[in-house]
């Protein structure tokens, strides 16, 4: 009788075992799936096509502009700053989807960006309304 006590109580240890291995290997094959998920959602962020239009019209933006066509330069965007030439001032940016952030030191302002074809550019906000710019080549 304890010859089959201990039979019995083997089997059902292997039993176990075997039980826990499967488990185990659901849970990696659970984990692979997460980790295929994730990187799938990452990459379709990635190629969002909105941000591709933002980010295409912050670097179409660079370049020097004038406020008129007769005048000179007014304006220079680079990667890194707004300057101003006639007042030998330069000042930090951050674009923001179709906006930019311009700190001024004192104050930060933002300004809503538009460019109509490749040569204007239109820079407004509520409190000074909008301003065209000129590419100057």
């Amino acid at each position: 009788m304890k010859r089959y006590f201990y039979l019995l109580a083997i089997v059902l240890l292997m039993a176990s075992c075997k039980s826990n291995k499967a488990g185990k290997i659901v849970k990696a094959d659970t984990d692979s799936v997460k980790t295929q998920q994730t990187v799938q959602v990452v990459q379709q962020q990635k190629t969002d096509p909105v941000q591709d239009q933002h980010s295409s019209l912050a670097k179409n933006m660079l370049g020097s502009w004038s406020a008129d066509t007769t005048d000179g330069v007014t304006l220079i965007i680079d990667k890194k700053k707004f300057t101003y030439p006639d007042n030998d001032t330069s000042y930090s940016y951050k674009f923001i989807g179709d906006s930019v952030n311009i700190n001024y030191g004192d104050f930060k302002e933002s300004f809503k960006m538009e460019l109509k074809g490749k040569d204007s550019l239109l820079m407004g906000n509520v409190t000074n309304g909008t301003s065209v710019f000129f590419r100057v080549k």
